[in-house]
């Protein structure tokens, strides 16, 4: 859920259908600093508009979610040096590091780079030799 918000009165049928507050928390949870509310969110039973709604206005960030690649699986453009980073500050395999890289905070991967990037470019120009 991050870029522009789509109301739900112009989601179409298909993507009513596809909001699961359980899917969303899941794919929510990976940003920190929502870990306390969503653990709260998270013991009501939700109507899927009402929480698609509360989710629009709790977010900072608003990529929609259904252009996730967790939503759709699409080919992804991605910095190859920013996602090593995130494998070795995250011990994430490189598909979720990927994924994880779509909606990364500016100031997040500019940390990540700072911190492992003297460290991937020594483990890519080894891997070329």
């Amino acid at each position: 859920m991050g870029g522009d918000k789509c109301p739900w009165e112009q989601l179409t049928e298909e993507e009513k259908d596809s909001v699961k507050p359980w899917v969303m928390l899941k794919w929510l949870s990976t940003y920190e600093e929502y870990v306390p509310i969503f653990s709260i969110i998270s013991t009501h039973d939700w109507d899927p508009k009402v929480f698609y709604e509360l989710m629009c206005v709790t977010l900072r960030r608003q990529r929609h979610y259904f252009n996730s690649p967790i939503y759709k699986k699409v080919e992804l453009d991605y910095d190859e040096v920013l996602v090593r980073c995130v494998m070795h500050e995250l011990f994430y395999t490189k598909e979720k590091a990927i994924e994880y890289c779509v909606d990364i905070d500016p100031r997040e991967a500019e940390y990540m780079k700072k911190r492992w990037s003297s460290i991937v470019e020594e483990e890519m120009e080894n891997s070329n030799k």
